[in-house]
């Protein structure tokens, strides 16, 4: 079953009261709830269930249904995209919490073909280093899984005398509400989906006087906006 279909379904469920006790419904009932044939209806029940969303009794010819915790917990999730989503169209809210990574992000930020595809696709030299956030947030953790399966600016990799260097996605990005960097989605990452890293053409940590433990806001933009050109490039 697709995710809309599913949430729809589910949605009228909720609305029939489903959510803190069972309730007896019909399967010429939920069919008009639902838009689709009786036998369509009774397909849509059981699949729910087996996905473990819903739960249903029938005694005495008479089918009682509920709404599970996961089936509440994904509709909690969808209202709160959804509310997300009419607050700020365009962009993906973020919190994250700042931590010392590996130090890699400094030296591949250093090189050159890395650099010369920011400024021609962002509009920004970056400063040689990323900032790494820690997302402890479940829907910002959700949302950042989102965002690594869509197409953003593609920053190609290279080979140089040294190694091969692997490409990576990127989205524009508004830090703190003033200043515009990106976020950067390597192909091959030592951090998992709980964890983003920014780039912009200032040094962030002592720009806004961060250290570990500190939260920061950013938004990102989905469609690729161009941040303004803060600095102009010597490469």
């Amino acid at each position: 079953m697709k995710k809309p279909a599913k949430l729809f379904y589910l949605m009228r469920l909720l609305e029939l009261g489903a959510k803190d006790e069972p309730v007896a419904a019909s399967t010429s009932f939920l069919s008009n709830m639902f838009e689709v044939s009786q036998q369509s209806a009774s397909r849509i029940l059981t699949a729910l269930q087996d996905m473990g969303y819903l739960g249903k009794e029938k005694s005495g010819g008479t089918l009682s249904i509920r709404l599970t915790t996961k089936a509440i917990q994904e509709l909690e999730n969808f209202r709160r995209d959804l509310e997300s989503a009419f607050q700020s169209p365009g962009t993906f809210d973020f919190e994250g919490e700042v931590f010392t990574g590996f130090g890699e992000g400094s030296y591949y930020m250093s090189k050159r073909p890395y650099r010369r595809q920011f400024y021609k696709f962002l509009g920004f030299d970056p400063y040689p280093g990323t900032l790494n956030l820690k997302l402890r947030d479940r829907s910002h953790r959700r949302k950042n899984i989102r965002l690594r399966s869509l197409k953003g600016i593609h920053i190609y990799g290279f080979d140089d005398e040294e190694r091969s260097y692997g490409g990576l996605d990127t989205f524009g990005a508004t830090i703190q509400d003033n200043i515009e960097g990106a976020i950067i989605m390597p192909f091959r990452s030592a951090y998992g989906h709980d964890t983003s890293e920014l780039i912009a053409p200032l040094y962030l940590r002592r720009e806004l006087d961060l250290e570990d433990g500190d939260t920061l806001r950013y938004k990102v933009h989905l469609l690729g906006a161009r941040p303004r050109i803060l600095q102009r490039s010597s490469l």
